[in-house]
Order: C-alpha cells, then sequence, then structure tokens
C-alpha cells in the first residue's frame, strides 16, 4: 500500500512546520504535502527556508509534476492541492477568493488515491478546515495526529479534530515526527 503524510497548518502554523519537517528523516519513503493558509508571494521564499533548514527536500508544489517520496511539496498560495492520476501528479486550481489553499480539499483528494495510506496533521490555525478532511482520512483507515493545545499558538483547528473523536494522537510539536514516523512503519 503507498503512503503519504498530509499537514495542514494556519496560523502558527509556519514555526509548528519548521520544527516537525526538520524532524523529519530524509529518507522517510514517502511523500509530504503542506498545506499552510498563506498568500502565495510567501510560500516560494518559505519552501526555500525549510528546505535549506532541514534535512529532506521541500519545494514549492508546481502544477504537473510527479509527487516523489522523500519530498515535502508546500501548496502555493491561493491555490488549492489535488492528486492527479497517472502518477500520482500535482493538479493546483487557482482560487483567490475565500479560503485557499483548503486543507480539507488536499486531504480528501489524498484519500482519494491512497485511501488508508493517509497520515493526516493538523497543526495550530483558526477555524474548521482540515475538520472534513480528517474525518474522510479516518474513515477510510488512515491516522490523524493533532497539535496539542499546550504546542499550538491557536488552538482551534485541532480542537475541531480533537473534540470530533477523530485524532488517533494528540501531541506537543516536538512529538508529532516520531509519531509520523511510527505511524508510516
Amino acid at each position: 500500500m503507498s503512503k503519504i503524510v498530509i499537514i495542514g497548518a494556519s496560523t502558527g502554523g509556519p514555526s509548528a512546520l519548521e520544527q516537525l519537517l526538520c524532524g523529519l528523516s530524509e529518507h522517510i519513503g514517502v511523500p509530504v504535502i503542506v498545506i499552510q493558509h498563506m498568500p502565495g508571494s510567501f510560500t516560494t521564499p518559505f519552501s526555500r527556508r525549510l528546505s535549506n533548514l532541514c534535512h529532506i527536500l521541500v519545494t514549492e508544489a508546481q502544477e504537473g509534476e510527479m509527487i516523489l517520496v522523500n519530498h515535502v511539496y508546500v501548496v502555493p498560495g491561493d491555490y488549492h492541492f489535488f492528486f492527479e492520476a497517472p502518477g500520482p501528479r500535482v493538479r493546483l486550481l487557482h482560487e483567490s477568493r475565500g479560503l485557499s489553499p483548503s486543507i480539507d480539499m488536499g486531504m480528501i483528494s489524498a484519500v482519494d488515491h491512497y485511501g488508508p495510506g493517509v497520515v493526516g496533521v493538523i497543526l495550530s490555525g483558526m477555524g474548521k478546515d482540515g475538520l472534513i478532511g480528517a474525518k474522510t482520512i479516518k474513515q477510510l483507515g488512515g491516522k490523524v495526529i493533532v497539535e496539542s493545545k499546550e504546542s499550538a499558538a491557536i488552538f482551534g483547528m485541532p480542537r475541531e479534530v480533537a473534540e470530533s473523536g477523530l485524532a488517533d494522537a494528540i501531541l506537543s510539536i516536538d512529538k508529532i515526527s516520531a509519531k509520523i514516523l511510527e505511524f508510516l512503519k
């Protein structure tokens, strides 16, 4: 079974993502998708910064590119992310209104392609984005991790998932990388 990690974050997410991604091995053996609520002009430099800091390759996702293992793809701001077959390949849909990129849309697309091989992670942020995605991941047998109140800058998104009973683990940011690796075994 193919596996993938998909991470959703919003307010407070950049520093949490830095800590989480720097805790992953450059040989993680699966692709990692990052959906961070961030304006489009910031995702390219953010991706470069993460790639320079962490042991794993991090780039901004590009339309049509193959999704490869041992690679982190940051979804560009103002775009929704989908998996496209064959490949899988990156499919981006421009959306300048509302909440984009959508964590829910990306997670649902991941489940459509990877089924129970999805490990979803919800980090710091306001609102409910990621709740429907987490529910879809759980319904098909995947795993869901949420950042704990103790480390999340904003506990809104993680709380929504945790209080809905969808979290397999609720952890401080310094423990999430290890739990991801455990779930991938």
